[in-house]
This record gives structure tokens, C-alpha cells and sequence, in this order.
């Protein structure tokens, strides 16, 4: 496979890596900061970075023999173990990267074990990065150019760079990502194209003319939510799955939850208006989601509390020239009694009667209203 770190000299940065003092290897700031000391362009702090990481941070064998499990909690877990799988290995790459100012994501999605492996294309089994240098959108893999896993789950160090800025269509004959725009080609190829050689993944990765839909100039601008969400609904678009199919529903509850932040501010001000707006959506991704995957009886929970909370702000909203009175607290009642339907097939808890006593409270309320409108 062709390597991406030719015309690059890494002596230089070769010897100041090996020369890492003990006393820094903790701060993952003083770390990065030291690291990239004799780097003159994006691209040689990003060798350096990465020659770091592949030569310090040895796979996680006990991990791999438990299923992939994450024994790391965070990257400083990772710096003081000195140990990881592929998703600790990307994720303190993007670390590393973003305390020197170089964009850098994450890429979770299907690796073969060799170029012409049957892939498993049932749930992701793997995790690498994209980095931009220049401008530039690169793809690498730390955790396969840091050593090999034999046959016995035995981790053999090797320091390489087979899978550094390699070329996309080389990339891809063994790294399929769950967003197809991280293929990083003017036409993606697709799960079934994925499982052929590599010689025809390569050919068919030169395809030209397709509409690009990417657009990684808004990334960095974007909330780590909306990516997360952006992600999930182009993974289960791009792969059906039934695993992708029950994560696009969590990204789902994990955004329904993010808007709860934004829904609390927005009640602090008063404003009604976009509150509502904001408690709609929380509804519509609750509904979605129950209908991608079962909910858990605490999703269910939060996703009966948007009816009662949308209800609760109908009442403040002033009726206009479209919605008379009594067509709104003809909706108050309406979301009411679907919060208490929900709350009542819940399990009972402390929260959940304290809520179902409110909605028999403003239920009263509302049909005493819609009775005099009449």
C-alpha cells in the first residue's frame, strides 16, 4: 500500500520523539507542546505526533480477548496505562491534534483484518482518524501502523506507517467508515463494493463525477451533537443495519437531550415562541427514535415529560389570528393526556407520580377552560 510519509525527512523529529522526557508523558498539553518543537509545518506536527503515539501506546490485548471492551475511561487513562484499543488510540490522536490547533475526527466504521478479508458488515469493528493538514482532509490509522495482533491475541509492536495519509483509494480496500464522506472520494463506494478485491476497490475508488454531498468546512463550527446526529442518519442511510439502525436512535435521545439545555434557557428568558419550536423537535426525535429501536423505561420517562412540558408552554403562548382560544386548550388537553398515558405504562417512581399528580391537576384546568369557551 502506498505510504503517505514520503518527501517527508522525520530524522529530526524521529530522535526529539525518542528523547521525550518521562516527567511530561502525563500532561497530554506539555506532551504536545514538547512533541512539535521542531515541526515547521502542519504536516511534520503531525508525523511527530504520530510517531509519538505508535511507539508509546501498545494495543490493549486484555481488551481485545474481552470483545473490543473499553477499559479506559479517558485519554489520561490511555497516557498512564500506555494501553488502548482502536478507539483510544483515535481519540487521543484527536486530542493531541486539536492542543496544537490541527483539525482533526474520528472515523468509526468496519476494518478487514487484510485487504481481501470477507468484511463483517453487521456492526463497526474498528476506529482511525482523519486529520487536515493545509487545508487538506488525510486519513490515518495508529493502531494498525503501532503493531500486529497474532493469532494467540499476542501484540507484536512494529513502528510503521503503511496507514499515514495513505491515498484514499488505498485506504478504503481495508477501512470502509459508517459515513460514507469519509471515504474522502468523489463517488463512495458502497457496503457490496466494499466486499470485493482490493484491485476492484481501487479501480472502483477512481470514479469521478458524482455530486459531493461532504462539507467539512462547517465541522469545525459545529456542535458535537449535530455531528454525532449528522453521523448516525449517514451511517444507517448508508448501511441499514440493525445496529446502526439502534444507534441512529440513541444520537436521537442524545440530541432530544442536548435541545433539554437549550429549552431551559430559553424558559429562563420567556420565550415562548421558540420554546415551543424547540419542544416540538424534542417530541418528533422522542417519536423517532421509539419507532427505530425499544426505549429503555428512562427514555420513555424524559419522552413523556416533552408532551407535559409543550403543554405547559401552550398555556403561555398568547392565542393568534390562526388558533383560536379553545383550539388551544383543545391541544393543551390533547398533549396532556398523551404525557399521561405514557406515564401511566411506566413503572412508578417518585418523578413519575409526582408528574401524573400534575397532569390530573392541569387536565382539570383544561377542560375546565375548554367548558367555559364553549
Amino acid at each position: 500500500m502506498p505510504k503517505g510519509i514520503a518527501q517527508t525527512d522525520i530524522s529530526k523529529i524521529k530522535k526529539h520523539v525518542q528523547n521525550t522526557p518521562d516527567s511530561i508523558k502525563f500532561d497530554i498539553k506539555k506532551l504536545t507542546d514538547y512533541l512539535v518543537i521542531p515541526a515547521t509545518t502542519e504536516k511534520e506536527k503531525v508525523v511527530s505526533l504520530y510517531q509519538w503515539l505508535i511507539r508509546n501506546i501498545t494495543y490493549d490485548r486484555a481488551a481485545y480477548r474481552n470483545g473490543n471492551k473499553r477499559i479506559n475511561r479517558s485519554n489520561q487513562d490511555i497516557l498512564k496505562r500506555e494501553k488502548a484499543i482502536c478507539w483510544g488510540y483515535a481519540t487521543l490522536f484527536k486530542a493531541m491534534c486539536e492542543e496544537v490547533n490541527i483539525s482533526c475526527e474520528v472515523i468509526s466504521g468496519y476494518g478487514k483484518t487484510t485487504a481481501d478479508a470477507k468484511p463483517n458488515l453487521k456492526s463497526t469493528n474498528h476506529a482511525w482518524n482523519s486529520v487536515q493538514i493545509d487545508s487538506v482532509w488525510y486519513l490515518l490509522d495508529a493502531t494498525w501502523d503501532s503493531g500486529t495482533i497474532g493469532g494467540g491475541s499476542d501484540f507484536e509492536q512494529k513502528y510503521g506507517y503503511t496507514y499515514f495519509l495513505t491515498p484514499p483509494k488505498y485506504f478504503l480496500t481495508n477501512h470502509l467508515p459508517a459515513d460514507p464522506d469519509w471515504q474522502l472520494l468523489d463517488c463512495p463506494i458502497t457496503p457490496e463494493e466494499y466486499k470485493l478485491s482490493a484491485e476492484a476497490i481501487v479501480i472502483l475508488a477512481e470514479r469521478e463525477g458524482c455530486e459531493k454531498t461532504a462539507k467539512f468546512s462547517d465541522l469545525e463550527e459545529m456542535p458535537i451533537q449535530d455531528k454525532r446526529l449528522m453521523t448516525a442518519i449517514k451511517a444507517y442511510e448508508y448501511n441499514p443495519t440493525k445496529l446502526n439502525k439502534r444507534e441512529l436512535a440513541f444520537a436521537q435521545l442524545d440530541y432530544e437531550a442536548y435541545l433539554t439545555e437549550v429549552s431551559e434557557r430559553l424558559q429562563l428568558n420567556q420565550d415562548f415562541d421558540s420554546l415551543l419550536i424547540i419542544q416540538a423537535e424534542m417530541i418528533r426525535l422522542c417519536e423517532t427514535a421509539a419507532q427505530l429501536t425499544k426505549l429503555f423505561d428512562t427514555q420513555k420517562e424524559n419522552c413523556a415529560y416533552n408532551f407535559f412540558n409543550y403543554a405547559v408552554t401552550l398555556t403561555q403562548v398568547t392565542s393568534n389570528a390562526t388558533t383560536s382560544d379553545l383550539q388551544k386548550w383543545m391541544d393543551v388537553l390533547s398533549y396532556l393526556e398523551n404525557a399521561q398515558a405514557q406515564l401511566k405504562d411506566l413503572p412508578k417512581n417518585m418523578f413519575t407520580e409526582n408528574a401524573l399528580d400534575l397532569c390530573v391537576e392541569y387536565i382539570t384546568y383544561a377542560k375546565s377552560n375548554i367548558e367555559e369557551l364553549r
